[in-house]
């Protein structure tokens, strides 16, 4: 299977089963919306240039925008257990919102977090080695530089990503054993890497078309937000799948 084979086969998962992805999801990602846009209407003055000037923020803004990004969070990670489970078990939610297995999302926590240091780690190296572009005053060279690094870094995390559904199904596997188990297909892992950095990419752009509008920005990333998230989710669980048919073989 290839990066791109990779790629359809996850959104497949998505769009070909709608009907489960927003019962799994849909309830719990409106509901982040709902306080996004409350919030924006608490705090509807608040421009994006604000948001970069700690000294110009409301009062609460901190607290409120701490609060939502936390429920996103816990959310986000609630969905992709529940996603998980069902593109690998067939485990469809029963109730208007799948069940809060809390020992899986813990578990998916922190594994999540575990990459995200091992994402920090290649970053900070890659600063010292960019270091000298900004000496040398190159600052589009250092942006080119950062966004050439974001394949690596996608492939990286998707070489290692079988440790997240495994987190989701309660099964152990380390970043080590989850590295050579997809070593088989670590091609189509590299393409389908670079396939995820190119539409995150292009998502990006699309949304630069709404900065005008805070709301109309909100919705968009929110909107955005859920395909990335049910799409990655799945392409996580057709690499763990594909890992597991090639050490079966």
């Amino acid at each position: 299977m290839t990066g791109f084979q990779i790629l359809k086969t996850a959104i497949d998962d998505v769009f070909k089963n709608l009907n489960d992805a927003l019962a799994t999801s849909g309830l719990l990602w409106i509901g982040v919306t709902a306080a996004q846009v409350v919030f924006l209407g608490n705090f509807g003055g608040v421009s994006m240039g604000d948001l970069e000037t700690p000294a110009a923020l409301p009062v609460g803004l901190i607290k409120w925008m701490f609060l939502l990004n936390m429920a996103t969070l816990v959310i986000s990670l609630w969905v992709a257990v529940a996603w998980h489970r069902f593109i690998i078990l067939g485990e469809r939610p029963a109730t208007l919102i799948p069940p809060l297995n809390g020992a899986r999302v813990m578990a998916y926590f922190l594994m999540s977090l575990l990459i995200g240091v091992i994402v920090v780690v290649i970053l900070l190296v890659a600063s010292v080695v960019l270091s000298p572009l900004a000496m040398m005053g190159g600052s589009s060279l250092i942006m080119m530089g950062y966004f050439a690094l974001l394949v690596p870094i996608t492939y990286v995390v998707y070489r290692v990503s079988p440790v997240l559904p495994a987190a989701a199904l309660g099964e152990g596997i380390g970043i080590g054993a989850a590295w050579r188990k997809t070593a088989p297909i670590k091609t189509a892992v590299f393409q389908v890497g670079l396939l995820a950095t190119l539409a995150g990419f292009v998502l990006q752009q699309v949304g630069m078309l709404f900065a005008s509008s805070a709301l109309l920005t909100t919705l968009y990333s929110l909107a955005s937000g859920w395909v990335m998230l049910m799409v990655g989710v799945s392409v996580f669980s057709t690499i763990y799948k594909l890992s597991n048919d090639e050490a079966r073989r």
